[in-house]
């Protein structure tokens, strides 16, 4: 990763088209796991909160919570990778823009509030499940945004 070391990256068009398709496949990522816990949850609050809390007249079983563990401690991991990732690449590209570094906090926030929020949902208040499905697509749309930038901010440079 020479482009971490000596900032190349605006000058080497095989580092920008590499980093360009690391890019592309983060957002694969992405869209496939919005995706998927849309079929595990639902598209919407509502569904969230029912999967969660279960709903005895329908006969859906509360979610365990050994799964939403197991389900954290992966997007944890996952999340967190690719807040690195995508934070050193907008910093490397872009380190004197104060609108980089309030998006990267405002992500981190979002971060911290889509692993911590399932757990309070829990306890049933409605509010938890709003928190969380809310917090998961604002962190998928600005992780979007920032890759966005990067690529733009990466691109314009002109040889």
């Amino acid at each position: 990763m020479k482009f971490f070391v000596n900032n190349d990256l605006k000058r080497d068009k095989h580092l920008r088209v590499m980093v360009t398709f690391l890019l592309a496949l983060i957002t694969l990522f992405l869209i496939s796991n919005i995706y998927v816990k849309g079929l595990n949850f639902g598209f919407d609050p509502q569904s969230v909160f029912i999967t969660l809390l279960g709903d005895q007249d329908n006969f859906i079983e509360p979610y365990a919570l050994e799964s939403l563990l197991e389900m954290t401690h992966i997007d944890l991991f996952f999340h967190s990778m690719l807040f690195l990732i995508v934070a050193a690449l907008g910093l490397r590209v872009d380190k004197h823009s104060t609108a980089m570094k309030v998006i990267l906090a405002v992500l981190l926030l979002l971060i911290v509030i889509a692993v911590i929020s399932p757990f309070a949902a829990l306890s049933g208040i409605y509010f938890y499940a709003l928190a969380w499905y809310y917090s998961f697509i604002l962190m998928h749309m600005t992780l979007f945004l920032i890759m966005l930038l990067i690529v733009v901010k990466m691109w314009s440079y002109h040889d």
